[in-house]
């Protein structure tokens, strides 16, 4: 199945009822991601909301982050780009980048995964979608497609995206098998 495929099959059965769900992080549709409310977010979570001020000795999944000191610079330039790519990209691919560019940035110390998650599913909500779940048998293949997107010189970013895309069908109840 394409990944446009996957979008209609998605695009189907949006419903605003999910608009609901946003009230956890307070938002609705229209309203962008801030630095602000990436650190909230991270407090929500059980984090610091503050921004890593140490280089990591070791690198999370993919590929290593940038140094500490670069951080407040990437993550302005990051919230900046936010309208530009939101308005460019449908809302299951835009979720997705902005889901691996933070796992690229890991900007907190740690819960960074976490964060990451939480704003695919914002992002995935106030487009219409169903959150999703990474379930225990995909995180190999979500880890690998993640890989992919983040090489250096040659990323996939579209495998990953079409990843996303079947794991929203999926929330919405198709078997992807069938499709």
């Amino acid at each position: 199945m394409t990944r446009g495929e996957l979008y209609k099959l998605a695009d189907a059965h949006r419903t605003e009822n999910n608009q609901n769900c946003l009230v956890a992080f307070q938002t609705d549709s229209k309203t962008m991601l801030t630095e602000e409310s990436l650190k909230e977010m991270h407090k929500l979570l059980g984090g610091t909301g503050v921004y890593r001020t140490g280089d990591l000795q070791s690198k999370p999944i993919g590929v290593m982050p940038p140094e500490a000191g670069e951080l407040p610079r990437l993550m302005g330039h990051f919230i900046s780009q936010l309208q530009i790519s939101r308005q460019m990209f449908h809302p299951i691919e835009y979720a997705a980048i902005c889901h691996k560019r933070i796992l690229e940035l890991y900007p907190f110390e740690d819960k960074n995964e976490e964060v990451a998650f939480l704003v695919l599913n914002v992002l995935l909500m106030q487009g219409g979608y169903r959150s999703i779940t990474i379930e225990e048998a995909q995180r190999a293949q979500y880890i690998s497609k993640l890989q992919k997107a983040q090489h250096p010189s040659h990323p996939d970013i579209d495998g990953f995206i079409t990843f996303i895309a079947e794991c929203e069908v999926e929330a919405q109840g198709y078997n992807m098998d069938k499709c």
